[in-house]
């Protein structure tokens, strides 16, 4: 209440400071593109390699913790289950339902969406028709380069008669 500008002036950097970090995000660090980098040979890698089996390495670990946590440091636990060995043969039943529930989960979601199958399936269809005009000479037409008739357009005869009897 000393300064009540502060206020609006902290909005204002607020607002010029997500400006700039959204135009930093969309424009400076962009993923760079694939035919840019030689050692992909200008095609997708089809996963996050490596670092799938660090992420299920840090899901084990936290569900390990946080199991261990529960039954061998809350004072609730410890006086439900006051005997050490109970407690550790509920930490691993428990440790081990939550991960076979996981894998259970994980079975049961598809690990690529269906919308971008489709989308992928539909970019493979329209390259392989345009390899197949291509082999056969079906070129698209480049606009600048068709001329156009000075005169103008005219039935034949018999295209005439055709014509007037439709």
């Amino acid at each position: 209440m000393a300064c009540p500008l502060v206020s609006l002036l902290a909005a204002l950097n607020n607002l010029v400071a997500i400006r700039a970090q959204s135009y930093r995000l969309c424009q400076s660090y962009q993923r760079p593109s694939l035919e840019l980098l030689p050692a992909f040979g200008g095609r997708g890698v089809p996963g996050i390699g490596s670092w799938s089996t660090v992420l299920y390495l840090m899901v084990y670990a936290s569900v390990a913790t946080n199991c261990a946590l529960v039954f061998f440091a809350m004072k609730s636990v410890q006086e439900w289950f006051p005997e050490l060995l109970v407690r550790v043969l509920l930490f691993f039943v428990a440790e081990h339902g939550i991960l076979a529930l996981g894998r259970v989960l994980e079975s049961l979601v598809p690990p690529t969406a269906q919308h971008i199958l489709d989308d992928r399936a539909r970019e493979q269809h329209q390259k392989t028709m345009k390899k197949q005009d291509e082999r056969l000479g079906m070129h698209t037409l480049d606009p600048s380069r068709v001329e156009l008739c000075q005169e103008p357009w005219r039935l034949s005869g018999s295209d005439a008669r055709r014509q007037s009897h439709v």
